[in-house]
């Protein structure tokens, strides 16, 4: 990922909303890790869509998926398993002012990209069930600037990075400290970090708001790393706050709030 970027997240995170119920076995304690399960779901079924554009007065619900710009290329990184595997993917549907479909875009794979036609009045994201029975979902993310996979020097400290969110987005801070490399996900899973810890020479988890803060705390806890918080929190692990070591590095990311409100106002 790329400072500034911004990544427009879609979640499953409105409960029952929108999603395929019959004969279904739905977990959604945890919105970044969603467990649905159904062996008699036939293929092809719409187990959960994000729309784009809503009647408020009608459906009672605003819209959930993010406003995108016509004719300009997006990429999508695409996080979901199923069982057994490749049995699901994500359709995306351009409509026009008479909701007649324009045009549709189906991704299997865990990246990809697309672009509205110049004509859409609205789209929404359908993840489509292919012959599996279930599957786990985490989440659909799309930015003007492609995912790229992060270089890692396992013999530096690896700095993880939980991404505060934005509404239903998250931007990359602006960071630049020598001798430091840099992992950013808005949502680190534990088993993940644990692979990256047998190779790397050390890690620290760093949060800079409430819910990032709680992600690096969380992490650091599980791993037994070093968590650095914008906020003092309590507990029986070690955090680094409001030191000078805390303090010079936050400085390289709330410097730069400023510079990322105006981003902000300028995408949307």
């Amino acid at each position: 990922m790329k400072p500034n970027q911004m990544i427009h997240t879609l979640l499953w995170n409105d409960g029952a909303k929108d999603a395929y119920l019959y004969g279904t076995d739905l977990d959604i304690t945890n919105p970044y890790k969603v467990k649905f399960k159904n062996e008699l779901i036939p293929s092809g079924s719409i187990i959960k869509k994000w729309n784009s554009k809503t009647n408020y007065f009608t459906q009672r619900a605003c819209p959930s998926a993010p406003m995108l710009d016509n004719e300009t290329t997006y990429y999508v990184a695409f996080h979901c398993t199923s069982q057994p595997a490749g049995k699901v993917y994500i359709r995306i549907n351009a409509y026009d002012h008479s909701n007649q479909l324009l045009d549709a875009y189906i991704q299997y794979d865990t990246y990809g990209q697309f672009a509205l036609p110049q004509a859409c009045a609205s789209y929404d994201v359908q993840l489509i069930q292919a012959g599996g029975d279930g599957l786990i979902f985490e989440s659909i993310q799309i930015s003007k600037q492609p995912f790229e996979s992060e270089e890692i020097d396992t013999e530096k400290t690896v700095h993880l990075l939980s991404l505060e969110p934005m509404g239903n987005a998250w931007i990359v801070p602006e960071m630049d400290l020598e001798n430091v490399s840099y992992v950013y996900h808005p949502h680190p899973e534990v088993k993940d970090i644990e692979i990256l810890k047998q190779d790397c020479k050390d890690i620290h988890c760093i949060g800079y708001g409430q819910h990032s803060d709680a992600n690096a705390v969380r992490i650091a806890k599980e791993i037994g790393a070093k968590a650095y918080t914008s906020q003092e929190v309590t507990g029986n692990f070690e955090t680094v706050y409001g030191t000078d070591e805390s303090s010079n590095l936050f400085s390289s990311i709330l410097d730069h709030t400023d510079v990322l409100d105006a981003y902000v106002k300028e995408q949307l």
